[in-house]
């Protein structure tokens, strides 16, 4: 009975001491603009999901799409799945850092509409429209660093840098983002005051 009793006080007293502790959202959304060297262009954008299983390690499933030139039918890009672990905490003064690492693969989508064509005789071809989606499956591992700074209770800025290797994209693929997160369900604890 005095184990029960003891077991009892020490919860009520360590509670508080628990919901102190910095309490990341469970998932977050992100979106950014940067840097994928491959492919021949620069430019990209894309989107995250992140699940953050502890305050300190987390689980983030993104793609990016590169930006091809304008009126372009073809969009392609890298997707990925990575392990993040934070290795320094952030506060208001100080940003979090993390290392991540994980796999990815590349998709391509085409999207050819309609034509049609009149011939020298009057007659009209028609071209039917199409669109074809190529997904590999992921044969790439990514190795990265990132940081990530809460702004305010529902953002946080968002900096990562990945080196990507694998055969089907290329030896040594370099990624860069910056973004925003956006907490679902949820909001960041610490933030400027």
């Amino acid at each position: 009975m005095r184990q029960v009793l003891v077991m009892m006080l020490l919860g009520a007293i360590a509670q508080p001491a628990a919901a102190s502790q910095p309490e990341q959202p469970r998932f977050e959304l992100g979106a950014a603009g940067g840097v994928l060297v491959v492919f021949d262009e620069v430019f990209s954008w894309g989107s995250r999901l992140s699940v953050n299983v502890t305050e300190r390690a987390g689980i983030d499933v993104m793609g990016d799409v590169v930006i091809l030139n304008e009126g372009s039918a073809r969009h392609r890009g890298i997707y990925g799945i990575q392990y993040r672990q934070t290795i320094r905490e952030g506060s208001p003064d100080r940003s979090a850092i993390f290392l991540t690492g994980g796999i990815a693969g590349v998709f391509e989508y085409e999207r050819m509409p309609e034509r049609r064509e009149q011939r020298s005789d009057g007659s009209v071809v028609v071209y039917r429209g199409y669109s074809r989606t190529e997904m590999n499956s992921p044969a790439a591992f990514s190795v990265g660093v990132g940081m990530q700074r809460v702004f305010a209770r529902y953002v946080a800025l968002r900096a990562e840098t990945q080196m990507i290797v694998g055969a089907r994209i290329g030896y040594g693929v370099i990624r860069g983002a910056l973004g925003i997160s956006v907490p679902i369900g949820g909001h960041y604890a610490a933030h400027p005051q």
